[in-house]
């Protein structure tokens, strides 16, 4: 929003500066063309120029507030998949390391053969790691 009001000013500034010149050389030109009918006839120019063109300044910058709250929309929905996927990641890890903690009291293992042993589970049952750890979970309990 800030830059558009910055275009907006430089786009006046050059607006200003052409009328200044055209000013210029018309009151060289003409001696008799008074300087309240050039203000008028500017004034009336410039009337014209912001009325046209504020509807489209609006619209334009309403088109890229729109897009702008469309894509920080976007970007917060792929940061919360984001983050409910870390979310399940970490699930599935405090699973993992629960069965791995059983198996270490229950058989006496170390962590790496707790491991190795829940490793060798999934893929002879052609099942994932976490599925293991639950079911393991849910015949102790």
């Amino acid at each position: 929003m800030i830059a558009a009001a910055k275009e907006q000013i430089v786009a006046a500034k050059q607006s200003l500066d052409t009328h200044q010149g055209t000013l210029a050389i018309i009151t060289k030109d003409s001696p008799d063309f008074s300087i309240s009918t050039t203000a008028t006839l500017l004034s009336a120019e410039l009337n014209g120029y912001t009325n046209t063109n504020i509807a489209a300044e609006k619209l334009a910058a309403n088109k890229t507030m729109y897009d702008l709250i469309a894509e920080q929309s976007q970007h917060i929905k792929l940061i919360n998949n984001a983050l409910s996927e870390a979310r399940n990641v970490i699930n599935e890890q405090k699973i993992i390391n629960q069965a791995k903690f059983i198996l270490i009291e229950q058989l006496k293992l170390t962590e790496a053969q707790a491991h190795k042993k829940l490793q060798k589970q999934a893929m002879d049952n052609h099942i994932s790691l976490h599925k293991v750890a639950e079911q393991i979970i849910t015949l102790v309990d």
